[in-house]
């Protein structure tokens, strides 16, 4: 369950000084020592104090690895026409998988750290710049001389839909097994793992194994059909995945024809040990598969702009939700609201995304006339 406001103050006292006695919290706040005691045993129940003498949870915040690179995005001002040039707009911004979810997850108010690699190079300077700006930790990413840091280019439909991308990111293939090993320390102190499959498959397998003997949870972001693959194999030691229709297949081996072969696909992969199953589907909304419930959540309203980066908010607004310990329906309802969010701008990472117009967004559409799915 998510703190209380209450709640958030006593643990940022408690933070600040660990010996404080509840009847110095309670003069501090201006309320009783009985409702600081009720207050301080909700903290308990929602493990965020351990044991006696206000032993405080040592796992804070999350890990993010993956791909951080430049977005290029050419937008036709007509519909797209093949094999000529388009008419358009041609844009560059900082993206990459691994950096968008982290940086929206700073905006949503949640502390993250970020392991990726970039180039020593103009792109991964301001790579390394813009992403830091955002609030994202950067201490343990990888800045590789002579390297060339990664480019996505995007060519999208006239509706701002994407039509076809080219990656290039080899520089990701410098997060080796070794190298994060060397980072178990921040893993184990980590409430919970991103991953995106823009890492080598060796790396993925080393990380989810980490993860699983850390006893920190661990999502994977698919990100391609090819990367998707990656995957097939680490199954056992992944808690949650957010595939898209076509990863989900790549992922089964299964061909999808009908949303009963979707609910089949994802409830085989529950089968695998996995806790959560988001199926993203654009328009639609997304797919929720556990092993309590399986149903459809329909999108929140919102102009398209660009869905460049749509899947990443979308999986920035679940951590988001998991993070602050929401049920797994209400936390794909944040990450469909970030989505929603992300959509309606043309930068890959909304510059209004907030913890706050996420929960406007929400409580809006459960207002008289809104849409709740």
């Amino acid at each position: 369950m998510a703190l209380t406001p209450r709640e958030k103050e006593i643990l940022k006292s408690i933070q600040a000084n660990p010996f404080i006695s509840q009847a110095e919290l309670a003069r501090k706040l201006g309320t009783s020592r009985a409702a600081v005691a009720g207050h301080v045993s909700g903290l308990v129940k929602k493990g965020w104090i351990v044991g006696r003498g206000y032993v405080l949870r040592t796992k804070v915040g999350v890990t993010v690895v993956g791909g951080a690179n430049l977005d290029l995005k050419g937008k036709p001002l007509a519909p797209l026409r093949p094999r000529t040039s388009n008419p358009g707009v041609i844009s560059s911004t900082v993206g990459g998988v691994g950096r968008n979810i982290a940086h929206n997850l700073a905006r949503l108010g949640v502390p993250v750290n970020l392991i990726t690699a970039v180039g020593a190079d103009a792109a991964g300077e301001r790579i390394r710049q813009e992403t830091r700006q955002a609030g994202v930790n950067l201490a343990s990413s990888l800045s590789v001389p002579g390297g060339r840091s990664g480019i996505y280019m995007a060519l999208l439909e006239e509706d701002g839909d994407l039509a076809l991308a080219v990656a290039d990111m080899a520089v990701i293939d410098h997060l080796t097994p070794e190298y994060l090993r060397g980072k178990a320390d921040l893993f184990r102190n980590s409430r919970l793992i991103v991953a995106d499959a823009n890492l080598r498959e060796e790396a993925l397998d080393t990380l989810t194994e980490m993860a699983r003997r850390a006893e920190v949870p661990i999502l994977v972001e698919p990100v391609s059909i090819q990367k998707a693959e990656r995957l097939k194999s680490l199954l056992a030691d992944v808690d949650y995945v957010t595939p898209n229709g076509e990863e989900l297949e790549a992922l089964t081996g299964r061909v999808i024809r009908s949303d009963e072969e979707l609910g089949e696909a994802a409830a085989w992969l529950l089968d695998r040990g996995l806790k959560a199953v988001l199926v993203t589907l654009g328009p639609r909304g997304l797919y929720l598969a556990t092993p309590q419930v399986s149903r459809f959540l329909p999108p929140y309203p919102g102009e398209v702009a660009d869905a460049t980066g749509a899947g990443d908010a979308l999986t920035a607004g679940f951590v988001y939700g998991l993070y602050q310990g929401f049920e797994l329906e209400e936390a794909a309802r944040y990450g469909l609201a970030a989505a929603s969010l992300t959509i309606s701008s043309p930068e890959t990472v909304n510059p209004r995304m907030s913890e706050e117009a996420v929960k406007q967004l929400i409580n809006k559409e459960k207002a008289p006339g809104g849409v709740t799915g």
